[in-house]
């Protein structure tokens, strides 16, 4: 069977469609860049294949710090999938700046230090939640995690993982509904072996008891550290009050009790179901494998076919769910008390299965509509009202909302004060407008312009695809519109009708104690609904459900259309000019692609040019570079606007806060019809550094958006009613801050360190007492005197560039003057030498069962290529121990990595715990026992092991740019911190040619063991409330490593014991510490000259 495969004419890999003997159906993907480029590969014990802080195998890559993330109130939102529980490593900015893992020739030779690319594999069996049997609840996630924990020729539980960081590579896994993907990468010449392994999974895994039994605790604290996360709650409370005995109506996560407790009181033998699972649901014809090398396509089919030669077959294709009917009893409305403060409303309409149909976009023309921020949309209209601020609409991508099922298109609005108790409550004014909109799009009925403005806006950024990270290549399915069909849409949209159509509704609040009393009084608006409590059992949270009286039903079906609410208009922003600057022969003005090339002349062993030192000017700092190794009609403009009032003190740092916030909504009606065409704008406050605005994106319209932004930014004025918003809506966000205890931990680290910050509990009182009429003044005292600097790399010519940052520069007014020595900069405070500092506080989060450890081990000053390369070296040799140690065998927690930090130029290596199971005392505990025994690590290491781990290093920091913007964010991570060591990369790699094992050891005994007397340790540890002594370890830590029963009468394995206790200076007070404390002067780096930054 032949399958055109469409890719963008930017794409220059291969592709083949083949369903091999086994009945398995590959992808194969030939890249042939990857042998011109050199190897990355081979023998090393590299990082890539660990937990990191959610849990997931790969490192969390080393950090660029800033003081940014301490007042700027927009904590990360954590990642609340089924299998991405857990929170991003906030507060930090992964700009894998050093240390990052990769490999090289393990021969002990230097290797070719030029750019490098991996090779990657993907794994959907078609089998998931849903599939569970009732009385293991989360089985298949389980099963997920035990094929990772060996097979029958690759027996020992860490071989996989193992083989992935000593040839660069990491790995991955998540389960959803109806499907289970696993997938990795890795240096390209370790594919097979890679893949050998890998296929393992699929034809022999061992699944031993000891394992089981260890991995079982690991899945359940993966399940502590969500639940406390509104995100899993609210979704596991869907899924609660699915109906009885419905597919939906089941708990997927899994944890100890009901994996491991339960079933064996019941006397369930939990590794033959785990097996018999296993063997019928997983099977070559419900499995689709996607292979991306560097190897010709014959080659890669001949590999592919070899490893997985015996996959299972005859369980025929992959279940269906269709026609089972709708999961939730319609009209009925669930409300749930919320962790954090917030107020926010979901309208869920369960639409049929679109499976197939993705070609015609239809949920995607009505989630672009409702979903619209411009003029006329329904955002606008209940922001107007001071309502809501937020409104997200449409399918998610994930399996719990698009299966064989159903489709469940879901309507999220983030609701003020105001917008919750409106009406008749519970956020159900908001709701009224809602339908609203859409009876107004009823009312219009199916317009193809907004199809096809969708269509040319998606034939754009496909036809000028970037290349993505090798585990994310995404193919055309996302982009793909091919039949307009009005029909389906209308369709569609009577099922969303009020009377009609099928939905429920989701309230998450702070308030749920107010409206759990308004909706089970005895008289009220909702007083019809037969309001009932109850408990959801396995996040043990209460919850109300009512039925929606028909009255207020018939009340959204007949409601007048308001005239605000319209269609969108026509948008402004899509780019018409697609010609690339770089060369006029390279594309013609409808922008074919020219072949990608490297940097014209580019020296051998360097990843890119740097940009060019273009101006120096009063008020203005200019460095350019026009792409020539992309070649895509794009343009990144970032811009770091410098005033010392933007810093000057805790009201300052709200005031500047409140004004980004600002400006962002009154921009937002513009900005928005910009970033669906392509054009992309942002602004963040960044500390002591200022405010940095960035516009990315097509570059013909860019020059426009650029003077729209800065132009109001000068403005100053904003309604009253924005105002509100806004400030009701930052303030939330400042209570939310440090609410989970990896946060918590982070930001205090942080805060420790840095000289200029202002801490997030003293910038909120400021924040709660401003007024409408403080923020022209302040925009005005600003603009006094400020300072510019600048970087355009992309699709612009050095004269545009000048006169784009001239423009800025006019536009900010005479004020913009300020030299640039003038500009403030952080430092960093210098601990000192001698027993540990100790910080210690308690969870905000009364309910919360994890705690979290940092330790901090400061190195001091970064300045000098060999003394980072060091650092970066012995946190590759040590991350995978420690996960191995701390995390598989001792289960402290799901979350435990370690990694090299770099704060304001001064470095340092940090190990991170998050555990429901041990308070912080006990973690602490742990780490140093592993620390004082990691010595040995490295005395029984082989040269030919130490020297491939140095060449690993080199194939990690050689890594390829992608895209335009991985070149460009390096860059400006350079100009931004002041530093402009645009090749520190490749002076890292040089200097790891003379680090020896004995230099290695030494930095050890100097930083790192307990027994040293010059090391300099923060500990920050934030205890859950409710924390409880340290816990004996599971029996099964005695357990070997491929899971065997340790012999009969062996002792158990013991808790860590810490080495002998030393003394400790407790941190009562951070800013009276802080005051007192020894800072390291300013790092910056020595100001630039004016011209060509030429290697």
């Amino acid at each position: 069977m032949s399958v055109n495969v469409i890719k963008s004419p930017a794409d220059k890999k291969e592709y083949r469609w083949v369903v091999l003997e086994s009945k398995l159906t590959c992808l194969l993907i030939s890249d042939p860049e990857m042998n011109a480029l050199p190897s990355a590969a081979s023998a090393s014990n590299g990082q890539g294949s660990s937990a990191n802080a959610n849990g997931k195998r790969g490192r969390s890559g080393d950090v660029e710090e800033n003081s940014a993330e301490l007042e700027g109130g927009d904590e990360d939102e954590e990642d609340e999938g089924e299998d991405d529980e857990g929170e991003d490593d906030e507060g930090e900015d992964d700009e894998d700046e050093e240390g990052e893992s990769g490999d090289e020739d393990g021969d002990g030779k230097k290797g070719s230090a030029g750019p490098t690319k991996k090779a990657a594999a993907a794994m959907a069996v078609g089998a998931g939640s849903f599939s569970d049997p009732q009385d293991l609840p989360g089985l298949s996630h389980y099963l997920e995690h035990m094929l990772f924990m060996g097979s029958t020729k690759y027996p020992s539980e860490n071989d996989y993982d193992d083989f992935l960081t000593k040839h660069g590579g990491s790995s991955n896994a998540f389960t959803e509904l109806e499907m289970t993907n696993y997938h990795f990468d890795v240096a390209p010449d370790a594919l097979h072996g890679a893949l050998d392994r890998f296929a393992q999974f699929f034809l022999s895994p061992l699944c031993l008891e000891g394992s089981l039994e260890r991995e079982v605790m690991a899945v359940d604290s993966e399940f502590s550290g969500v639940m406390q996360e509104d995100g899993c709650r609210q979704s596991q409370l869907v899924s609660h009050t699915a109906k009885p005995g419905h597919i939906y109506n089941r708990f997927t996560w899994g944890n100890k009790k009901s994996l491991w407790d339960d079933p064996r009181a019941a006397g369930i033998d939990v590794r033959e179901r785990v097996l018999a699972y296993y063997k019928q649901q997983y099977c070559a014809e419900r499995m689709s494998l996607v292979v991306l090398g560097g190897e010709s396509l014959d080659a890669l089919q001949a590999m592919v076919s070899e490893a997985f030669t015996g996959l299972p077959t005859g369980l025929g294709p992959r279940p269906s769910f269709a026609g089972i009917g709708p999961p939730f009893q319609s009209r009925t409305m669930h409300v749930v008390p919320a962790v954090k403060d917030l107020h926010e409303v979901t309208i869920t309409f369960t639409l049929p299965s679109m499976i197939g149909l993705y070609a015609k976009k239809a949920d995607q023309y009505i989630s672009h509509l409702v979903g619209h921020e411009g003029p006329g949309s329904l955002l606008s209209a209940l922001k107007s009202r001071g309502w809501a601020t937020g409104v997200t609409a449409g399918v998610d991508e994930d399996g719990f909302s698009s299966n064989t099922c159903c489709y469940l298109f879901s309507v999220g609005l983030t609701l003020t004060e105001a917008g919750l108790a409106e009406g008749a409550g519970c956020g159900l004014a908001v709701v009224d407008l809602v339908f609203q909109y859409l009876a107004m799009m009823r009312a219009e009925g199916p317009q193809e312009w907004v199809w096809q403005e969708m269509k040319a806006i998606a034939d754009m950024r496909f036809k000028f695809q970037e290349e993505e990270d090798a585990m994310e290549h995404a193919l055309v399915a996302e982009t793909l519109h091919q039949t307009w069909d009005p029909a389906l849409v209308e369709q569609l949209m009577g099922s969303m009708d009020p009377v009609r159509g099928s939905y429920r509704l989701d309230v998450i609040t702070r308030d749920y104690a107010k409206l759990r009393e308004q909706l089970t009084a005895a008289t009220g608006p909702l007083s019809e609904g037969r309001a009932s409590v109850m408990t959801e059992p396995w996040f043990n949270m209460e919850a109300v459900s009512v039925t929606i009286p028909e009255g207020i039903v018939q009340g959204w079906a007949t409601s007048p259309a308001l005239p605000e609410l319209h269609l969108p208009p026509r948008n402004p922003y899509i780019p018409t000019d697609f010609s690339i600057k770089a060369s006029a022969a390279a594309s013609t003005a409808n922008g074919s692609p020219a072949e990608p090339t490297t940097d014209a002349a580019l020296p051998e062993g360097v990843i890119a040019t740097p940009p060019t030192f273009l101006l120096e000017d009063a008020g203005l700092r200019l460095w350019h570079k026009q792409d020539t190794t992309f070649r895509c009609p794009r343009t990144l403009a970032h811009f770091r606007l410098s005033s010392q009032p933007l810093h000057a003190s805790p009201r300052s740092a709200a005031l500047t806060h409140m004004t980004v916030k600002l400006l962002e909504d009154a921009l937002n009606e513009d900005t928005y019809l910009a970033d669906v065409a392509g054009l992309h704008f942002g602004i963040s406050s960044e500390g002591v550094a200022g405010l940095e605005v960035r516009v990315e994106g097509f570059s013909h319209k860019l020059p426009v958006l650029t003077a729209r932004v800065f132009s109001r930014l000068v403005d100053g004025s904003y309604d009253a009613q924005a105002f509100a918003n806004v400030k009701e809506e930052l303030t939330r966000k400042y209570r939310n801050m440090n609410m989970t205890v990896s946060r918590h931990a982070n930001y205090n680290r942080l805060y420790s360190l840095c000289t200029h910050s202002w801490h997030c509990d003293a910038i909120l009182p400021q924040l709660e007492l401003l007024q409408p009429g403080d923020i022209a003044p302040f925009v005005a005292s600003i603009l006094a005197a400020c300072h510019v600097e600048a970087l355009l790399h992309g699709n612009m010519t050095a004269d545009e560039g000048v006169a784009l940052a001239s423009q800025v520069c006019t536009i900010l007014g005479p004020g913009c003057k300020l030299a640039a020595s003038a500009r403030e900069s952080e430092c960093c405070i210098e601990l000192p030498a001698g027993p540990p500092l100790v910080m210690t506080q308690t969870a905000k989060n009364a309910e919360e069962e994890n705690s979290a450890i940092e330790m901090y081990f400061q190195c001091g000053p970064a300045t000098h290529p060999s003394d980072r390369a060091l650092l970066d070296l012995v946190s590759q040799i040590l991350y995978e121990p420690l996960f191995s140690t701390l995390r598989t065998k001792q289960q402290l927690g799901y979350a435990v990595h370690s990694g090299p930090r770099l704060t304001h130029g001064v470095s340092g290596f940090c190990v991170t715990i998050v555990s429901a199971k041990h308070a912080a005392d006990f973690l602490v505990a742990a780490v140093e026992t592993f620390l004082t025994e990691c010595e040995s690590t490295v005395v029984k290491m082989s040269r030919e092991e130490f020297e491939g781990l140095k060449a690993s290093l080199v194939g990690s920091k050689m890594q390829k740019d992608r895209a335009l913007a991985d070149e460009c964010g390096r860059h400006w991570e350079q100009i931004s911190s002041q530093r402009y060591e645009f090749h520190s990369k490749e002076t890292e790699v040089a200097a790891l040619a003379g680090v020896s094992k004995s230099d290695v050891l030494a930095w050890l005994r100097r930083w790192l063991l307990p027994s040293s007397k010059t090391r300099r340790l923060l500990r920050v540890q934030v205890n859950a409330p409710k924390a409880t002594p340290a816990a004996e370890p599971m029996e099964t830590d005695a357990k070997e490593a491929g899971g065997k029963k340790p012999a009969k009468g062996a002792k158990k394995a013991a808790a860590p014991k810490a080495p002998k206790k030393k003394a400790l200076v407790v941190i009562d007070d951070i800013d009276k510490w802080k005051k007192s404390a020894k800072v390291f002067p300013s790092l910056l780096m020595p100001q630039p000259v004016i011209a060509s930054a030429a290697v």
